[in-house]
């Protein structure tokens, strides 16, 4: 288990194998990526359907895709994101996304996806909010060698209010330290 130092907003978070995961909705998204991967590293795009998953959860997934440039464009954007971010990503990149302190951190959390090559989930701690957030960060590959894409979740169960609201109150925080 690793920890990103990030001051400002986001007191803490922490890396940890999705292996490990003790979150059942969690449990359920990694084992269907799992499921899709049939023991490659990462399954492509085609092998996923996020329409098995439960339909509580798809609010709380995103899709994305790399670009030629190492950009990364939401392919699927789920509405429980808007609601706390305020906008529907689809079809944007994550390079326009706002606030920066935002942006700069989910580019680090897909970075260390491609280093990997590997899932990931991370617990993050927000000052003002109670409960830790859980994300999920899956590499797709529809080459069979390069990261093309990746299958995300964020746990937001009793947190989305909360998250909404503290989200639009930081809207101008920048990170204070190093990622």
């Amino acid at each position: 288990m690793s920890s990103v130092d990030i001051l400002g907003p986001i007191k803490s978070s922490l890396e940890s194998d999705p292996y490990d995961a003790d979150v059942l909705i969690i449990k359920a998204v990694f084992s269907h990526w799992c499921d899709a991967a049939d023991g490659r590293w990462a399954p492509a795009w085609r092998d996923i359907d996020i329409m098995t998953l439960p339909p509580p959860l798809l609010p709380y997934l995103l899709v994305a895709d790399m670009t030629p440039d190492g950009d990364i464009v939401y392919r699927y954007w789920g509405r429980g994101h808007s609601s706390y971010h305020g906008t529907d990503y689809s079809g944007k990149l994550l390079s326009t996304m706002t606030p920066a302190w935002i942006r700069t951190f989910l580019q680090h959390q897909y970075a260390r996806v491609i280093e990997t090559r590997s899932p990931k989930l991370l617990m993050t701690e927000y000052d003002d909010i109670a409960e830790p957030v859980y994300s999920l960060r899956l590499p797709l590959s529809d080459d069979g060698e390069t990261v093309t894409g990746f299958l995300s979740f964020a746990e937001r169960d009793g947190v989305s209010r909360q998250l909404r609201n503290w989200v639009r109150t930081h809207q101008g925080d920048e990170p204070q330290g190093p990622l």
